[in-house]
């Protein structure tokens, strides 16, 4: 009995003692679990996609990430550590740019050399989500959205390759189109195409853009909203018709509850849209008048007031005839959504 008691105890402080032993030191050469860990060095230099332009600031780090260098202004770098023997994963970071990583072998080296070459990712540079109000004399008034973003790519612009927006809750995406070759995107978003009667359902509903590059990167931005609707549409007063130069523009009063300011703009009364021939910006909320500074040619036009708020949204008065000289008297003609 008392035999039993004392080997249960020393089986029980053994297992206690090795609990408490870590494993010795692999010493022995002939143990497979041999390893020695060498000093290694990895040289090589960081450049951007398709160029010689060496990248800086760039991170390079190996296995685990705790071993790490940083690129010089040239876009060199020198990483040294001290690792076993093995295969390991080095990874290379720099802000804008899309990550890179190469699997290396260490075995029976102390020295290696690797280049990395890393796609700078497409940028969304601004923004703009506003909501439009136009004026029509035939109800019911235009309701649409405009969305403007500006992008950009380290790579060059050639490189974007498209540029898109997802409404997730509508299952809505659609292509904006390219402005003349420059870095602005656009699409016009109207409640057909969204499938809802009102933009008032819109109100609270996250839209979404991307840009792709070449490459395949995507950069996708946060959630944005609209803002605001602007359900009435200013009222012109005068002039209506033939008037004298210089013109001077009426309307009523249009009081809202936050701030604005005021847009006129002389429109060709063609059957074909044109840019205007007149525009005067800024013109604060509190006036009801003013005075075009410009000269107007002998000829039919037509002029319409905006209302813009601080976001960019606006709503737009119906086009009111505007005749210089001698010009017989017509209506306006509807050139369609014009901005």
């Amino acid at each position: 009995m008392h035999l039993s008691i004392r080997f249960g105890t020393i089986l029980a402080l053994m297992y206690w003692l090795s609990s408490c032993i870590s494993d010795a030191p692999r010493i022995n050469p002939l143990d497979p679990a041999f390893t020695v860990n060498q000093k290694i060095r990895i040289q090589g230099k960081v450049t951007r996609f398709n160029t010689t332009t060496g990248i800086a600031n760039a991170q390079i780090s190996i296995g685990s990430g705790e071993v790490f260098t940083r690129s010089d202004a040239n876009g060199n770098y020198t990483l040294e550590a001290n690792l076993a023997d093995g295969s390991y994963l080095l990874r290379c970071n720099a802000p804008g740019y899309a990550a890179d990583s190469t699997q290396i072998n260490l075995q029976a080296e102390t020295a290696a050399q690797h280049n990395f070459l890393l796609n700078g990712l497409p940028e969304l540079e601004s923004i703009s989500l506003t909501t439009r109000h136009l004026g029509s004399f035939i109800p019911p008034d235009a309701f649409f959205i405009d969305l403007l973003v500006t992008v950009d790519d380290v790579d060059g612009l050639s490189d974007i390759d498209l540029v898109w927006c997802e409404i997730p809750d509508l299952q809505f995406s659609d292509t904006l189109q390219i402005i003349q070759q420059s870095q602005q995107y656009f699409a016009r978003l109207t409640t057909r195409q969204l499938d809802v009667s009102a933009l008032e359902a819109l109100q609270g509903t996250p839209f979404f853009v991307y840009v792709r590059d070449m490459q395949g990167d995507v950069t996708m931005s946060d959630a944005r909203f609209i803002s605001r609707i602007i359900d009435t549409a200013p009222v012109t007063t005068s002039p209506t018709g033939l008037t004298g130069q210089p013109v001077q523009f009426q309307w009523q009063a249009f009081v809202q509850p936050y701030s604005f300011i005021y847009r006129i703009e002389v429109y060709p009364n063609v059957n074909i849209a044109l840019p205007p021939v007149a525009t005067i910006n800024s013109i604060p909320s509190d006036e009801t008048t003013i005075q075009l500074s410009t000269t107007l040619t002998a000829g039919e036009y037509y002029w319409v007031l905006y209302a813009v708020d601080a976001f960019g949204n606006y709503s737009r008065s119906v086009q009111t005839a505007l005749i210089i000289g001698s010009a017989p008297s017509t209506s306006p003609t509807n050139n369609g959504l014009i901005e």
